[in-house]
């Protein structure tokens, strides 16, 4: 057999290792300029997204919403206290409306 047959011969470790050593080496020449910068761009509107999704998440809308329910059923204790005590018809009628009304904002505030 005369040498026309090729013998695939594998690598060894350290050949190996090399190979990858230098094709590492050569990434950042190989690469398109601005990569990298537009990739620290990116991590930064990144971050500045994340702290606004954050800001957003402590804002104090649960302290707002927790008193003007805590403010509703103040006013609807009172409104029935009157309703109680009155004795004018068309003050009982209006009270009774208020009731009803105040009894509505206070399921939505639930």
């Amino acid at each position: 057999m005369g040498g026309g047959a090729r013998v695939k011969r594998f690598l060894t470790f350290s050949e190996r290792i090399a190979r990858q050593l230098t094709a590492c080496a050569a990434w950042p020449e190989t690469m398109a300029r601005g990569w990298e910068s537009k990739s620290v761009e990116e991590q930064m509107e990144n971050a500045r997204q994340k702290k606004k999704d954050a800001a957003a998440a402590h804002t104090p809308k649960p302290v707002h919403h927790s008193r003007q329910h805590e403010n509703l059923v103040l006013a609807r204790a009172r409104l029935v206290k009157d309703l109680e005590t009155t004795d004018n018809p068309r003050y009982k009628q209006f009270l009774e409306a208020s009731l009803v009304e105040i009894d509505k904002q206070i399921a939505k505030t639930e």
